[in-house]
Parts: C-alpha cells; structure tokens; sequence
C-alpha cells in the first residue's frame, strides 16, 4: 500500500492512495488540492499586510473572480454552510471589505459585491495567488502547463457533465 502525506493547518497525515483503476489513483487529486491550501495556509508577507482572517482571505479572492453572486453560491463554492457564510459576510461587511445589495430579480436575495477597500485587497490576493502559481510552475515548459490547463478544463468539463 503506498501513501501519501498531507500537512495541513499544521498537521500531518498519511493517506492511503486510493486507485481508481489499474493505472490511475486519486493521488494527483489531493496533491493539487494540497497545493491551493498551501497558498492560504502559508500566507506570503506580502497577504500578511492585510491582516485578514483566513476565511476573509478566501472570500475576497472568490469574490475578485466572481462578484457580485449571491450567499448560497459562495456557500456552494466554498463548500460552507450558509449560516457560516452569512456571519462571515457580516463581519466583511462591518470591515467594509464588501457590501450586500439586494437582487433585482428576487428581492430575497442578497448579492455579494466587493468595496474599493475589498477590490484592493483581492487585487492584491490575485496578483500573489499568480506569483504562487508561477512558482509551482517553475521549471514546466510551456507545452506541459498548457496541458495542465486543458486537463483542468476536462476534469471541470466531466464534473459539470454529472
């Protein structure tokens, strides 16, 4: 049986790698997970500045990819629950990080949208997330993270599919 280790929020575990098929296991799945995590869980000095909370950090960039959707999507996104998602939303908003503006369709709902001061700290979350990126990528061609990206979008395409 191999394993895999997986440090996270200061622990670490050794998972069974699990096989899908004969030639194919999960391995790969959690290892990029492991690495998105990563990003947030060793904050640069650069995200340090903003002393955030974690979950404000991981709001604002969804929000800076898509703002303005409503609660239930970000709790969907974020895997979160709406009620977790609702407190941390107040807390933002108290932080003036964003603002809720009522939907023009369904007036039960709130969209989420991003303040000036939430703009530039995802602007800032972004452009580190991007130099995070790019060192993960060091030392791949260009053919090879190309590739990455097309299976990424295959891998999105099938989960979409079910």
């Amino acid at each position: 049986q191999q394993y895999y280790t997986l440090h996270v929020a200061g622990l670490t575990r050794e998972l069974p790698i699990c096989a899908v098929s004969d030639t194919l296991d999960i391995a790969a799945f959690i290892m990029f997970s492991d690495l998105i995590k990563q990003f947030y869980e060793v904050k640069s000095d650069a995200l340090k500045v903003l002393d955030l909370k974690l979950s404000h950090l991981k709001i604002l960039h969804l929000l800076s990819d898509h703002n303005g959707i409503n609660q239930q999507e970000i709790a969907v996104i974020s895997a979160s629950k709406r009620s977790t998602i609702s407190e941390i939303i107040s807390e933002m908003e108290s932080e003036d990080l964003v603002m809720r503006i009522g939907n023009d369709k369904d007036r039960r709902v709130m969209n989420i949208f991003l303040t000036e001061k939430g703009k530039s700290a995802s602007d800032l979350i972004q452009t580190e997330f991007r130099r995070y990126c790019m060192q993960c990528m060091d030392g791949f061609s260009d053919a090879e993270v190309l590739l990455f990206q097309q299976l990424l979008h295959r891998f999105q395409f099938q989960s979409e599919k079910k």
